[in-house]
């Protein structure tokens, strides 16, 4: 806030803008300068600023025009499509697959292998997608449909994808479902991979992910097995953001178990009102009598608190993600890709180019092998290109041909390169295909192997053990391979990630990597190659996991991948120390053993991350499609000199639903183990969940302990899952974990009561039986309200007979009797206590 009016020039905004837009900070004060800004609301003149620069922006960058990616719409958190008017805002792409999803009505002529009905009505008028077979198609050739922009409704909120498929060929055939980023890049990220077989009726798939950021697409990809057989039609498509804590106005996204009102009032079932069924809503979630908005009918959640009145749900706002945009669409000024059939070389395709909204192709005539490079560097594929033969030409647009593509010697990208004009009139028969490796060293003939020393080597058992060689330190150099125990060589690759350096440098014993990518190591000519591809998603414990590719042959200098490891935190610090760990620096002195190894994830690009937290963590991962059971431990180092109680708190995360159970147990210093807390993870958290294990006792000099994920499932996994921790907790040396019993101090007091009492009354009725107990044990005494008349069957004795004759020694006998009373019902209290 400004309480004087401040000036208002544009160098003035430029530099508040700098610190108002990545704090969202919202400024208060009044203009003085210019003249005609003076008086005027500051928080108006900066908002019309950004809007202005924003405009400028999307108008420079091509954001505002049109396009398939139709950047200018504005992105929901939910899409549902029947097809019965159009395809919704889905998209047909053109020029980046190789046939499209045709809108269709009834059974299509394709020897009957198309359903009759489509699945929202069921009637032969309804309308649904089809890829009609036809005989020009071949085996991984694929549809691509596109979205509209969505956007999550919270930070690492989970995403539903619904969707109906008929197939009814004699083949299987495939549908992938992929998320993508328009906004900051051209990448595709799986999301699943679903396996149709032929059942002749429509079946439901169901898939859960979480998108990495704001705002997203999905793909859906129909992949053809067969060239004759099988189309796979899909309808009532429905994808949707979804939360459990929160709500998005005028939309149905909450999918939590609130179930009561705002005036704190239960709500009634659904199944009672027959007008919302899970026929009429079949994407609500209208189960139960939790609070849901089906159909989008209010502006909030809310439910039936009787037959025929209903109230909002005591649910608060969602704060929705931000967005993020890099300065292009795609993610560069020039965006060039290859395309080719699944199954294929990645590195050989079509080329095609994004320009003024829509893919299109480049006329290989007349175009230069400097050119052939600079294409194949600018689709991220190495920097050298050769022509191919392709059978698959493109439609629409031929954008540019060697009349449109100038680069200077010395360039690299197309943006060093002078493009146009565009819309060449150059047929498709003549679309380019490149296949796309690295340079080889031309200096390299007739080499000879060399050799160079080894600094480091594998710590994990593998078929690949790997060593880091010629480099400035154990942790920095060449990456040298021996497999099974036999050949050696070195690993040059045509495309060496940021992942697969992870997975190396996590098998060397390492947390992860620093770079994939070296300038001040010697590479020496004629090192002989072993491995030749090497793919990693970033997860994996061994580079078994990962898709390697043996070959032999001599490497060039300028392929061999190179490697600097992060070794981890060699110092503790107070929030990083094995008892008390945020998993800053790495995994606190914590090991990691078993079939699946934690893995530490850094929080930072471009490291693999399982899903987006704004948090440092330790994560088990099992990959959609895997099979295969295993169990990961992660041990801390001995703790000792605790003697007191001692208890371990941290915080889990957990997306999927693949993994068995996260248990957390101690082992003493005679390795005996017992189990802590058994936690259940085989349904998502969607959120950070603090627990605290049971109390144990240290036995001995030392101990450990362990947290150990299972999963026992042998069925293949659809959904990619995981388990992650952070902040793991344990009381210091000096600290004891403290309990209040609550109830056994209740008892423990109530029982000391009862045993003070019970003694007094004992020394009491001792003190005084001597006074009040004078007949045998048959006398009967009767007390009335003037006399005390005794009746036994025995003689009466002298002291007795005074003592009728005494008044004095009466009362004192009828006193006795009435405190002996007395005790008597203080006894049968303390008994019913």
């Amino acid at each position: 806030a400004f309480n004087k009016p401040i000036p208002c020039q544009d160098t003035d905004l430029d530099k508040l803008l700098h610190l108002i837009i990545p704090n969202k900070i919202k400024v208060i004060g009044r203009c003085n300068h210019p003249e005609h800004l003076a008086g005027s609301s500051l928080a108006e003149v900066v908002q019309n600023k950004i809007k202005n620069a924003q405009h400028i922006r999307n108008k420079r960058s091509n954001f505002g025009d049109p396009s398939i990616y139709d950047f200018a719409a504005t992105p929901n958190t939910s899409t549902f499509c029947n097809f019965e008017t159009d395809l919704c805002g889905w998209t047909q792409l053109i020029n980046v697959d190789f046939f499209d999803w045709n809108r269709r009505n009834g059974s299509v002529p394709s020897k009957h292998n198309s359903p009759n009905t489509d699945h929202t009505l069921g009637s032969s008028q309804g309308h649904y997608l089809s890829t009609q077979v036809a005989k020009f198609k071949a085996q991984g050739e694929y549809a691509d449909l596109l979205s509209p922009p969505l956007i999550v409704a919270t930070n690492n909120s989970e995403v539903l994808v619904q969707l109906y498929y008929y197939l009814n060929g004699s083949n299987s055939e495939e549908l992938q479902i992929y998320s993508m980023y328009p906004t900051i890049g051209r990448g595709l990220y799986s999301v699943a991979n679903i396996s149709l077989r032929s059942r002749n009726s429509w079946q439901l798939s169901t898939t859960r992910f979480y998108p990495d950021t704001n705002p997203y697409r999905i793909i859906i990809r129909g992949v053809m097995s067969n060239p004759f057989h099988g189309d796979i039609a899909i309808d009532d498509i429905f994808v949707t953001a979804s939360t459990r804590n929160c709500f998005v106005p005028n939309t149905e996204v909450y999918r939590g178990l609130r179930t009561s009102t705002r005036t704190n009032r239960l709500c009634d079932f659904w199944q009672n009102h027959a007008n919302y069924t899970t026929s009429k809503y079949p994407f609500s979630s209208i189960t139960g009598r939790y609070c849901r908005n089906p159909g989008n009918q209010r502006a909030s959640p809310w439910c039936f608190t009787s037959s025929n009145t209903w109230e909002y749900c005591n649910l608060p706002m969602c704060a929705i993600a931000p967005t993020f945009t890099s300065p292009y669409p795609l993610g560069s000024k020039y965006p060039v890709s290859l395309i080719n059939m699944l199954g294929g070389n990645t590195n050989v395709g079509r080329v095609v180019i994004y320009h003024n909204g829509q893919w299109g192709t480049i006329c290989k005539t007349g175009l230069s092998t400097h050119i052939y490079n600079v294409l194949c560097q600018q689709a991220g594929f190495g920097n050298k290109g050769s022509l191919v033969f392709g059978n698959y030409n493109g439609e629409g647009n031929v954008w540019l041909d060697s009349n449109g593509i100038s680069c200077p010697a010395n360039s690299t990208l197309l943006d060093q390169c002078t493009l146009g004009p565009w819309n060449s009139n150059c047929s498709h028969s003549n679309d380019l295909w490149l296949s796309c490796s690295r340079r080889p060293c031309l200096s390299c003939t007739t080499p000879t192997p060399a050799t160079v020393a080894v600094t480091a080597t594998s710590k994990i058992p593998s078929a690949y053990a790997f060593s880091i060689r010629g480099g400035p330190n154990s942790t920095a150099g060449l990456v040298a391979v021996r497999y099974n125990n036999g050949r050696t060589g070195m690993v040059c690759t045509e495309f060496w990630s940021t992942d697969s350096a992870d997975v190396v440098c996590r098998q060397l014993g390492y947390v992860n990597s620093y770079t994939n990518f070296l300038s001040n190591v010697a590479k020496p000519a004629g090192l002989p190659q072993l491995i030749s591809s090497f793919y990693c998603t970033g997860w994996e414990t061994t580079a078994d996991q990962c898709r390697v590719y043996i070959s032999s042959g001599i490497c060039d200098s300028y392929s061999l991948d190179t490697i600097s490891c992060n070794p981890g935190q060699k110092f503790y610090s107070s929030f990083d120390k094995p008892d008390y760990c945020l998993f800053n620096y790495g995994l606190c002195g914590w090991k990691s053993t078993g079939e699946r190894h934690w893995v530490w994830n850094s929080n930072t690009f471009p490291h693999f991350r399982p899903f987006i937290s704004t948090y440092t963590y330790a994560y088990v991962y099992r990959s959609a499609g895997s099979r295969i059971p295993f169990k990961a431990v992660l041990e801390s180092p001995p703790f000792t000199g605790r003697t007191q109680p001692q208890a371990v708190s941290f915080d889990y995360y957990v997306t999927g639903s693949s993994l068995d159970t996260l248990d957390v147990s101690y082992v003493d210093s005679k390795s005996v183990e017992k189990i802590i807390l058994t936690a259940r993870i085989s349904a998502p958290t969607n959120a950070w969940i603090l627990v605290t294990t049971q109390r144990f006792y240290p036995n001995g000099d030392s101990f450990h302990l362990r947290f150990s994920c299972t999963s026992s499932s042998r069925q293949l996994t659809v959904i990619a899952s995981t388990i992650a921790i952070r902040k793991i907790a344990l009381p210091s040396k000096a600290q004891s974990v403290f309990y209040v019993n609550i109830p056994a101090i209740a008892i423990g007091t109530c029982f000391g009561a009862v045993v003070i009492i019970a003694i007094i009354a004992f020394f009491y009725v001792k003190t005084h039986r001597k006074s009040t107990h004078r007949t045998n044990q048959r006398a009967d005494l009767i007390v009335n309200n003037n006399e005390l008349t005794k009746t036994t069957t025995s003689q009466v004795t002298p002291m007795e007979a005074a003592s009728s004759q005494n008044p004095t020694m009466r009362q004192s006998a009828v006193q006795g009797a009435y405190k002996l009373l007395k005790i008597r019902q203080v006894f049968y209290w303390f008994d019913n206590c």
